[in-house]
């Protein structure tokens, strides 16, 4: 039925196996699948514009790039279904999906998918980058999740809240990245791997910030004396405009601060000893950042910036439209195309080979110290942290002016 045009496709009992491309570009309005069809081959509706496809009970799986680069109207899956392959839904848009039942989703089903409404009825599986890049109006997760891999929902515009189940043991890095959407994350006390502190996810015994949601009416978050690591991405285009850090931290993963695009000003402890690749880029707001650790290495791109003004536009002109715009066209629901056409025509890139430190930013470390070293290379105002120091004598790690 390659390529088929047909109106309605009715496939008889005898049928027990899609072979691949079955259906590849079929544009049928209706396709019934029968109860003697057990599972969906790899690539079996390729590039369908169906209308809807109508799945039977009897399915209990759906094969690698089954639905993808399709185009369905509507598409419920059955509680039979129990595991999603890699790529089912890969560069697909859809106007509904309804899954009835838990389900494994695999690595990598919806990237770059489209779609008006994604509901998950049941407990769900996601596996690393299963949805990432998925914009959709809403995504609904009735049940409750029972793993996430890396990169699991990253980029998944349209999710607003998240339950893990009391049984979750696997969550990997940056699993909620620039979900721009995301209000909260629910854990409950009866969890014996993770918890949530103030809205922020992290591990039981509160060693690891895994993430934080970036829709939140706080201004200020201030770490547990006990965390040791902040995970990628963890606090990225985070509304937060202070974040305090405590001593006994010792690791800031790669873009764990990423975008956040209202931070002022940081204080970076003595213990930690590395701040990783972009862990403070598109800070475009970050004035002052403090390194108290003299033996504190940061990656080359660790305090960076992409983009400026352009030439006779003022920073100060230049930072609200850029704020306006990254909040924008990360969260498909709310892009304002007259913020788009604004930001690009006083905006100047640069290449990732030509990153610019950030324009309002002077660091403050020891002489001599790795940091100031940095500085030095990256092309960063440095001042000797004593001067700090003595401006704020009351300077603690946790900064109260």
């Amino acid at each position: 039925f390659s390529y088929s045009t047909v109106k309605d496709i009715y496939i008889p009992d005898s049928v027990t196996y899609f072979g691949e491309y079955a259906f590849a570009n079929c544009s049928a309005e209706d396709v019934y699948i029968p109860d003697s069809i057990t599972s969906i081959g790899d690539y079996a509706f390729y590039g369908s514009g169906a209308t809807n496809i109508h799945i039977p009970d009897s399915v209990t799986y759906i094969g690698k790039g089954a639905f993808s680069m399709g185009v369905i109207k509507n598409l419920v899956i059955p509680a039979s279904v129990k595991e999603v392959g890699e790529g089912a839904f890969l560069f697909s848009a859809h106007e509904n999906i309804v899954f009835e039942g838990d389900i494994r989703i695999g690595d990598s089903v919806f990237v770059l998918y489209l779609a008006v409404n994604i509901t998950f009825k049941g407990d769900v599986w996601f596996g690393n980058t299963a949805m990432s890049m998925c914009l959709a109006n809403s995504i609904v997760i009735e049940g409750e999740v029972k793993e996430l891999g890396d990169g699991a929902l990253a980029i998944a515009s349209g999710l607003k809240e998240v339950k893990l189940a009391d049984d979750i043991t696997m969550i990997g890095q940056a699993p909620f990245m620039y979900c721009m959407d995301l209000e909260e994350i629910i854990v409950s006390e009866d969890n014996e791997n993770f918890t949530v502190v103030r809205k922020a996810l992290l591990n039981k015994a509160q060693t690891r910030v895994i993430a934080y949601p970036t829709v939140s009416d706080a201004e200020t978050y201030i770490l547990p004396d006990t965390v040791r690591q902040i995970d990628a991405a963890a606090f990225s285009y985070s509304r937060l405009k202070n974040i305090y850090l405590n001593e006994g931290l010792e690791v800031i993963s790669e873009a764990t601060f990423g975008g956040c695009l209202l931070l002022e000003k940081i204080i970076i402890p003595s213990t930690v000893t590395e701040i990783k690749e972009s862990a403070f880029a598109e800070c475009f707001s970050l004035e002052t950042i403090v390194i108290k650790g003299k033996n504190t290495t940061l990656a080359a791109d660790a305090v960076s910036a992409s983009a400026g003004p352009i030439d006779g536009v003022s920073y100060e002109e230049w930072l609200p439209v850029a704020i306006a715009y990254n909040y924008s066209t990360l969260n498909m629901n709310s892009a304002d195309s007259t913020v788009t056409e604004k930001y690009r025509a006083i905006t100047q890139t640069y290449t990732a080979d030509n990153n610019i430190p950030l324009y309002l930013l002077t660091m403050y470390a020891y002489e001599p110290s790795a940091a100031q070293t940095f500085a030095i290379e990256n092309n960063v105002p440095f001042k000797n942290i004593e001067e700090y120091l003595n401006a704020n004598p009351s300077t603690t790690i946790v900064d109260k002016d």
